[in-house]
């Protein structure tokens, strides 16, 4: 006769296995209750420093999506009534299915406690009149550390507040429409310690819209926008303006589709930038469209980027946008004497969209022989070019 399996648990304190529970993801701690008679309550008296409520846990091919929203919600409701919520260091709500946005704002006051020092909300299948707007007052949270919001989220501060997330270091906002609410930019001008921000979303109307970043702390910035076509019927409905002041910048990186206008100051301690300066397609096509005068426009930060040692920049190709655009060969010019920033700082360089076109060759022929302590360059041929290019 075989000998019979001991089980390991058997046995075991309550506090080991508390212990044991507190170490799963928030789904396995739950289904611990299933095992046995004496862990049928045991995942209730743990003490989770992590929350993380994710409806994809429960994604199964025969189950319909209204039936995994329901489910869904009596797991959270059951979790939210039964654990304590005070020593939750970490929440993390993240919902693919479609849900009352009342029902998502009750989920995360509950959950976002004063002691939480990182919050992760991603809200998938909100539509863009069904917003998920957070009470103002969570913008007093003295521990919070990191703040990711992504979906159509709004989080606006009290305007008579100074200073709001006093302990945040990191936020990240990927949001459906930016301009809707008038507050975003209050949530990263008034954090005084922060130290990465990231920005993406569509420029919701109405237009103009501003970027402005003012900070003392910021050392990463990354942000992204992007301009439905309906806004690009002629030059002058098209307003938009990145203004940067931030003193202890290292990293910036900026994504745009509508060729904005730049504003960038006090970058002395910049040593990436990384700058899409306008989409392919996304060129206004009305009539009288000044080329020249706006690619000007646009590349006028240029002498603010004067210390970085990696610099990449693209850009709108005039052989994919729409339109007739002027032969701009005759506007390039070799400088007697380069630029500091080229001949004694940039060590890396990428090009994108390359052609093979003289003019664009001149171009690389000027900074491979002028880029003294370059050390790497990465050229990305155009569709149009191909490997021909070379």
């Amino acid at each position: 006769m075989p000998p019979r399996r001991r089980n390991f648990f058997y046995g075991l304190p309550d506090d080991i296995l508390r212990h044991i529970i507190a170490c799963l993801p928030t789904k396995n701690a739950v289904g611990t209750s299933l095992i046995s008679r004496q862990w049928i309550d045991l995942w209730t008296e743990v003490e989770f420093h992590q929350l993380a409520l994710d409806d994809s846990d429960l994604l199964e091919p025969d189950l319909s999506p209204d039936t995994i929203a329901w489910s869904f919600q009596e797991f959270v409701s059951d979790i939210l009534d039964r654990v304590n919520l005070l020593v939750i260091r970490r929440f993390y709500l993240h919902c693919l299915q479609s849900y009352d946005a009342e029902v998502l704002r009750d989920w995360v006051v509950r959950g976002w406690t004063n002691n939480v020092v990182e919050v992760d909300i991603r809200v998938d299948n909100i539509n863009e009149d069904n917003f998920l707007d957070l009470p103002s007052n969570l913008c007093t949270s003295t521990a919070l550390e990191v703040l990711k919001l992504q979906g159509n989220i709004t989080l606006d501060p009290d305007p008579d507040q100074r200073v709001i997330f006093p302990s945040l270091r990191i936020l990240h906002m990927d949001v459906i429409q930016l301009g809707v609410s008038g507050h975003h930019r209050d949530l990263y001008r008034c954090c005084p310690v922060l130290d990465d921000l990231y920005v993406r979303g569509n420029i919701a109307e109405p237009l103009p819209f501003q970027f402005d970043v003012v900070s003392t702390s910021v050392r990463n910035l990354n942000s992204e926008f992007y301009l439905e076509d309906k806004h690009f019927d002629n030059e002058d409905n098209v307003s938009l303006t990145f203004e940067i002041n931030t003193q202890n910048l290292v990293c910036l990186e900026l994504r745009e589709n509508f060729f904005a206008q730049y504003i960038l100051r006090n970058l002395n301690l910049l040593e990436k930038a990384d700058i899409g300066i306008g989409g392919v397609f996304m060129c206004p096509r009305g009539g009288g469209f000044d080329f020249d005068h706006w690619s000007d426009e646009r590349i006028s930060f240029l002498p603010e980027v004067y210390n970085v040692n990696s610099l990449a920049l693209s850009g709108c190709t005039v052989g994919e946008a729409k339109g007739e655009f002027p032969d701009c060969v005759q506007r390039w010019e070799e400088r007697d004497v380069p630029a500091d920033c080229l001949r004694n700082c940039l060590r890396g360089i990428s090009v994108r969209g390359f052609g093979g076109k003289l003019h664009e060759l001149q171009v690389i022929e000027y900074l491979l022989k002028n880029a003294r302590v370059l050390r790497r360059m990465d050229i990305y041929a155009s569709a149009e070019g191909g490997a021909g290019a070379f």
